[in-house]
């Protein structure tokens, strides 16, 4: 283990995340013909949104998406209420945040929390507004459950992520696949260095989200992590990215999302940057598992430059060293 403090690893997570999500944003579910067409030389720097961008989105080099903002609204969720979940509370933020951002907003915002968010506004209990939400929503916004939760207390971290998913993606996919992103970031936080022993505790997290929520039409998360860790310890690079391409999905889906994230980390072996830049051509929800992959590796290893950080925070209006700082302060 070496010697960055838990605020390092804090901040390594949200700015893998943010650097991640601004990374994958140019490509998100372009195809890889487009991809490869704008992008010939792959992607290891920051570009804005293309001609060929399918939501018609025009955002300068940098720019976060809702991958991003949902992570800040929980980490923020953490730091008001002294390390404590309060899902009301990031509901409440997220909806000023949509009602401000409106135009980006309807661009950005994933099906499931859209869906949700109407549902809550008609008056539906926040318990049932997320029943059928199976994509990586919850996943994308987890890692400040992570930062602040030990991974070693596992029963108790699952049910802070289960918390957090309840009002969008109440199913047992999505909290599956978010438990082992969450979890996969506090061994990272805590000084985890190991990629084999990083699946293994990511694993046992999402068996045990598997049996929360409710039981929505899905594929096996847990199967597919176990399938996915087995190709990515014994292929090589090109083997691996054509199975997540061709084979497993590189959609919205939890159970895409998850193995094609963790797979990301295991290539890159832990490196943010790297992870990010591999999520960006990789096709499909580029952005989403940029953001999870980069996260991941940012806490093992929080080894961005300062000139990366400092653009991030300036394109985007942020300060994560000072949110990381906060949250590592209310964290166990």
């Amino acid at each position: 283990m070496n010697s960055f403090s838990r605020a390092d690893r804090a901040w390594g997570a949200l700015l893998g995340c943010a650097v991640g999500d601004a990374m994958g944003m140019p490509t998100e579910m372009m195809s890889i013909d487009d991809i490869e067409e704008v992008f010939p030389n792959g992607i290891d720097r920051f570009y804005p949104s293309s001609e060929r961008d399918l939501f018609g989105r025009s955002m300068k080099a940098g720019t976060v998406t809702d991958d991003t903002v949902n992570t800040v609204l929980v980490a923020e969720m953490y730091i008001s209420s002294g390390g404590s979940i309060d899902p009301k509370a990031y509901i409440d933020g997220l909806m000023a945040w949509v009602d401000e951002h409106r135009t980006i907003a309807d661009l950005v915002v994933g099906p499931s929390t859209r869906r949700a968010l109407e549902s809550i506004e008609r008056g539906m209990p926040i318990e049932r507004a997320g029943i059928f939400g199976v994509t990586n929503g919850a996943a994308m916004k987890i890692s400040p459950v992570g930062i602040v939760r030990d991974y070693r207390h596992l029963i108790s971290l699952v049910d802070e992520v289960e918390c957090i998913c309840i009002p969008t993606h109440n199913t047992s996919p999505a909290i599956a696949c978010a438990s082992a992103i969450a979890t996969a970031v506090s061994y990272g936080v805590r000084g985890g260095d190991s990629i084999y022993e990083l699946w293994e505790v990511a694993l046992d997290a999402a068996r045990e989200g598997a049996r929360r929520g409710y039981n929505a039409p899905s594929p096996d998360v847990v199967g597919r992590l176990e399938s996915v860790q087995r190709l990515a310890f014994s292929e090589g690079s090109s083997a691996v990215i054509s199975a997540l391409r061709h084979r497993f999905g590189t959609g919205m889906s939890a159970a895409e999302t998850a193995p094609a994230a963790l797979a990301v980390v295991t290539l890159a072996d832990g490196d943010p940057m790297r992870a990010a830049s591999i999520a960006a051509t990789l096709g499909g929800d580029t952005d989403t598992i940029g953001s999870i992959a980069s996260s991941i590796c940012g806490a093992m290893r929080p080894v961005f430059t300062m000139e990366t950080a400092a653009f991030i925070d300036q394109v985007n209006g942020l300060d994560l060293r000072g949110l990381a700082e906060r949250l590592a302060a209310v964290s166990d």
